[in-house]
């Protein structure tokens, strides 16, 4: 009787819990660790110390959690306790999902997202005691498809895509090339667990080539064909159930030689000649060299002052990072560029430079631009 009398009310609660999955499972990338935060408010701690994104984040899983109670609250509205049973299955709901996202590595399982999750129900319970209706259950439900939507279509600008990140370590040895076979030694393996088995693909301009690749331990030996030897190839690696990710490694194969190469950038006077070019824009006329223990960004004149680079620095050792920055796994290093000190400057260019850390162990950097508050640029790279 009960669920004939609910069968609308049910039909809507599935279909917002399809929602919620959309939005916290089925729209992700998996990546390739796990990542656990079991330390009760450490987001919360966060944004009162000025972290917006921590704040957002907070916010939206409170948001997204409110019209579940609700629903949930009009699903067992006969029930003497309806408010207890709404909130303890929409937080069975919250923990199912977080435990779903470790296992499948498509976000962080996250203590403070439970209890976001949890307060948003809460909410939504008490939306429901003060006023529900037809109408509010259309709006919430209607709400729920457009952030379906908006995580359908992101802007791409405004969030930094990290491929190359603080999960695995890549290294080459050696490059030989004989009669257009390309001979790659090397190692790679994961900081966090075992390292899955993989292989490295070489990524040109008009092909990609398999190789084949074995992998003793640590290290690797990867063996590929290239029909144009003079071509420019993206070193990828590719991890049994991922996407090829980027390596940072760029291969110039007619000569053997391992370049860092981020587009066609003019020579510039007053760059040592040792420096190596780890990243380029072209769009911003702007670069990024490692020379020794520092690096030293090379930014156009017509950027405007207020224009922030972004500097996030990854490290296989978090727990030497400073104490503010260990729960993200990076340091954020970033400056503005009119706040900062400049070296002596190119025809053209601003200089600034900054030495690589040595308190912890580098293992990638993620660089770009956030100019009129939109991050514009983004590349990662290795430093050794």
């Amino acid at each position: 009787m009960w669920l004939k009398e609910n069968h609308k009310r049910i039909v809507i609660v599935l279909l917002y819990l399809l929602i919620i999955l959309f939005i916290t499972f089925f729209s992700r990338v998996p990546q390739i660790v796990y990542d656990v935060k079991l330390v009760p408010f450490w987001s919360y701690a966060s944004w009162l110390r000025g972290n917006h994104s921590a704040g957002r984040s907070i916010l939206l899983n409170i948001v997204l959690f409110i019209p579940l109670g609700y629903f949930l609250s009009s699903l067992f509205s006969s029930s003497k306790k309806k408010e207890l049973t709404s909130i303890a299955i929409a937080g069975v709901i919250s923990l199912a999902i977080e435990i779903l996202q470790m296992i499948t590595c498509r976000g962080m399982c996250d203590i403070d997202d439970l209890i976001s999750n949890i307060t948003g129900a809460a909410a939504g319970v008490l939306l429901f005691q003060k006023v529900h209706s037809k109408r509010i259950s259309a709006i919430l439900l209607a709400a729920g498809c457009v952030g379906c939507l908006l995580t359908v279509f992101p802007s791409a600008k405004n969030v930094i895509e990290v491929s190359l990140t603080k999960e695995f370590d890549f290294e080459i040895s050696s490059v030989t090339l004989q009669d257009n076979i390309i001979t790659l030694d090397g190692y790679c393996y994961f900081y966090e667990r075992k390292t899955p088995s993989y292989s490295i693909v070489l990524k040109g301009q008009d092909k990609t080539i398999e190789t084949q690749t074995v992998v003793d331990g640590r290290h690797y030996t990867a063996v590929g064909s290239v029909d144009n030897a003079a071509e420019e190839y993206t070193i990828m690696v590719r991890f049994n159930g991922f996407a090829e990710i980027a390596t940072g490694t760029y291969l110039n194969s007619d000569s053997g030689d391992i370049k860092y190469v981020r587009g066609q950038l003019p020579q510039i006077d007053g760059i040592p000649e040792e420096a190596i070019l780890k990243a380029y824009s072209a769009e911003f006329d702007t670069a990024v060299y490692q020379y020794e223990d520092r690096l030293i960004w090379i930014i156009s004149s017509d950027l405007d002052d207020s224009a922030e680079v972004i500097y996030h620095v990854y490290t296989s050792e978090p727990e030497k990072l400073p104490e503010a920055r260990t729960l993200y796994g990076y340091d954020n290093l970033g400056f503005r560029v009119g706040n900062r000190t400049e070296m002596q400057p190119i025809t053209g260019y601003k200089v600034f430079e900054k030495k690589i850390p040595s308190s912890y162990a580098v293992s990638a950097v993620v660089v770009g631009l956030n100019v009129d508050g939109t991050i514009t640029w983004s590349e990662s790279f290795r430093v050794k």
